[in-house]
């Protein structure tokens, strides 16, 4: 499977759990977390993540090699955040 060339905005970010996957070539802003492997043997290459709190997260379990991303953090103390009716995560800390 692969994931190439997308634009994700006002995101909960590409989770990925246990699949092997190569997620390259994508546009990841205004996120809590870019990318996050839980499981599995992913390929993360050459995305671009700007305006989020993390930008690859790779869970101890995983096996995910990230190379060439970019990443731009959000400003410290942003409060954006992203809304699911009334479940709010924001940029940077915990869930309300």
């Amino acid at each position: 499977m692969t994931n190439d060339d997308k634009l994700t905005r006002n995101c909960c970010s590409v989770n990925i759990l246990k699949i092997s996957l190569k997620v390259a070539n994508n546009i990841i802003e205004d996120c809590h977390t870019g990318i996050a492997s839980i499981a599995g043997s992913q390929l993360i290459e050459n995305n671009t993540i700007t305006n989020c709190g993390d930008g690859v997260y790779i869970d101890p379990k995983s096996n995910a090699k990230s190379i060439n991303n970019t990443f731009v953090s959000a400003p410290a103390g942003s409060v954006r955040e992203w809304r699911y009716g009334n479940y709010a995560i924001p940029i940077f800390g915990n869930p309300n």
